[in-house]
């Protein structure tokens, strides 16, 4: 499918958390034990894979969304927003609490903090396997992990949809969940997440090796990763790394470097030398080589920074990521080189931060000129 064509695009199945979010923004952070008061305050839906299923929604996708809301208004409220955006809830569990997340949005620094109380965890008892015979791409956010991980297996033995998975944090079963995926996005801080803990629980560490555990954070991920064909780590304001294993018509005649983390270094501080403030960012690319214990690894990395914001247009940060993530998902359903769907990705996310909330900033397909990319 191409983004300007009409044929019909694969159905998808998001798995994930829904949330209701109380976003408050306040002139700088509080200090301990103060008082200070809002310049504005928001009832928003959010949740990760609510987020990322707008964001696809928008874009013309058809969507389905596996999760858990409680028998509540929050829950009600949370349906009736996934409505409006045509994306169908009727697999949707609703019993138990809502997941809710007071969100602090400091406009000194631009920053969010999200304080959240989870909702209940999704049970494969109560999900409908059924739905996994109307979708044919599945997207899932990192929650609800031991329901993911049966589903994934399932998929698995039938050979059917393939997984694009998010890492933003380290939770249970999530390492059993990697290998399934044929798509992953991790957090800028995932990576390093992931190395301190198995540097210290050997026993979690499956075929790694010490040597392994010795070359850093990102040589780790890419092997627990293996079974993907890139993975992206997103990075905020400093933009985002693609990293794949080179295939052999990657012959261009670029730099190479010998560790993962030199190689984004170096296209980071040259991308830093050029014009700032042009919108549009340019993807560059380099090469990754070495050897360890007598097994070679080959790499082509690909770094883009963010889309160029003036501080007064930078409204809310919240959703960014998801938004860009989606986008990452629709490329792929679209068959966009990597380069366009980094660029893509990174308009989308700076467009989203904007305005106020997770998804009131999400453009829809319409107010797209995909030529620009």
């Amino acid at each position: 499918m191409d983004a300007g064509t009409s044929s019909r695009p694969p159905i998808v199945l998001g798995i994930g958390v829904l949330t209701q979010d109380l976003i408050g923004s306040v002139p700088s952070f509080p200090q301990p034990d103060s008082k200070i008061r809002t310049t504005s305050l928001v009832y928003s839906q959010g949740g990760n894979i609510g987020n990322e299923l707008t964001c696809l929604a928008r874009l013309g996708i058809e969507c389905f969304v596996l999760s858990k809301v409680g028998k509540d208004s929050f829950g009600e409220g949370i349906i009736q927003s996934l409505a409006t955006e045509k994306i169908n809830s009727s697999y949707v569990v609703a019993h138990g609490n809502t997941s809710f997340s007071y969100i602090i949005l400091d406009a000194s620094t631009k920053t969010r903090t999200i304080i959240n109380t989870p909702g209940d965890d999704l049970a494969l008892k109560e999900i409908n396997l059924e739905i996994l015979d109307k979708v044919q791409f599945i997207v899932m956010d990192g929650r609800h992990t031991q329901a993911s991980l049966q589903i994934a297996q399932i998929t698995q033995k039938q050979g059917k949809q393939p997984i694009f998975l998010e890492l933003e944090r380290l939770r249970p079963n999530i390492l059993q969940l990697i290998p399934f995926a044929s798509y992953i996005l991790t957090s800028s801080n995932f990576p390093d997440e992931v190395f301190q803990f198995l540097s210290y629980n050997v026993s979690e560490r499956g075929e790694l090796s010490e040597i392994d555990i010795e070359k850093g954070p990102l040589h780790v991920l890419m092997k627990l990763c293996r079974n993907s064909n890139w993975i992206v780590v997103t990075k905020g304001s400093l933009g985002s790394v693609l990293i794949k294993k080179t295939e052999d018509d990657d012959n261009d005649r670029l730099p190479v470097f010998s560790s993962i983390e030199e190689c984004i270094e170096k296209l980071s501080s040259l991308q830093q030398h050029q014009n700032n403030e042009q919108r549009l960012p340019q993807v560059s690319k380099a090469f990754v080589k070495y050897s360890l214990s007598s097994e070679k690894y080959e790499f082509s990395v690909f770094y883009c920074p963010a889309y160029f914001m003036k501080e007064p247009e930078i409204v809310d940060t919240v959703g960014a990521g998801d938004c860009f993530l989606g986008c990452c998902v629709f490329s792929v359903l679209s068959i966009f080189t990597i380069d366009k769907m980094l660029r893509f990705a990174s308009f989308m996310a700076a467009e989203k931060c904007k305005k106020m909330g997770a998804r009131d900033g999400i453009l829809h397909k319409h107010n797209i000129d995909f030529n620009v990319f």
